[in-house]
C-alpha cells in the first residue's frame, strides 16, 4: 500500500486518480470512463492492495451496481473459473442466509481470485478468457466493478476523496 501512496503522490498522479474517483461516483458506475481506463486503473491499484483493502473496495464497488449486473458478473466469474479449473465456493446462497448477490459475498468471491492472482479478475471479465487486451470487457458491469475496485481503494487512500 505504501507503493500505491507513493505512486499517487501529491502531483498529477494524485489529481488524475481524484478525477477518476469523482467520475466513478457521478452517474451510473459504468459511465464516465472507458473499458481501457477501468482496466488500466485496476492494474495500477489492485496488485498493491492488501487483501482486506481489496475486499473492502470490492464490496463498496459491488454495492454501487444493480443486482442484474452483479448476477452477470457472478455468472461470468463462476463460468470462467470453472473453465480454468479454479475452485470457488458455491454462491447460490451467501453466508448467514444472505443472497449470493450481496456485495459482501461477491467481494469475498473476487477477493479469492485476487489472492490467487491480482490479474485474474480482469482476465475473467474480458469475456474471452484473455487478458483484457485493448481493455475489451464483457459488459458495463465488468467495467463498473474493475473501475470501482480501483476507485474505492484510491478513495480510501485519499481520505474519502473530495468532490469538486
Amino acid at each position: 500500500m505504501d507503493l500505491l501512496k507513493q505512486f499517487l503522490g501529491s502531483g498529477q498522479g494524485h489529481q488524475d486518480f481524484s478525477d477518476f474517483v469523482n467520475r466513478f461516483e457521478q452517474g451510473q458506475p459504468s459511465d464516465g470512463y472507458s473499458d481501457q481506463e477501468a482496466v488500466d486503473r485496476y492494474h495500477q491499484v489492485a496488485p498493491n492492495l492488501p487483501q482486506n483493502s481489496y475486499v473492502n473496495a470490492a464490496e463498496q464497488a459491488f454495492s454501487r451496481i444493480p443486482p442484474q449486473q452483479r448476477q452477470e458478473i457472478l455468472n461470468q466469474v463462476q463460468q470462467q473459473a470453472a473453465q480454468r479449473g479454479i475452485n470457488l465456493p458455491a454462491m447460490s446462497q451467501g453466508t448467514g442466509g444472505q443472497s449470493a448477490l450481496d456485495p459482501g459475498n461477491l467481494a469475498q468471491l473476487v477477493g479469492q481470485l485476487h489472492q490467487q492472482d491480482p490479474n485474474l479478475l480482469p482476465q475473467i471479465l474480458s469475456g474471452q478468457g484473455g487478458n483484457a487486451v485493448g481493455g475489451l470487457l464483457s459488459s458495463p458491469g465488468a467495467r463498473a466493478i474493475l473501475g470501482g475496485i480501483a476507485a474505492m481503494a484510491v478513495k480510501s487512500l485519499l481520505g474519502g476523496g473530495q468532490r469538486r
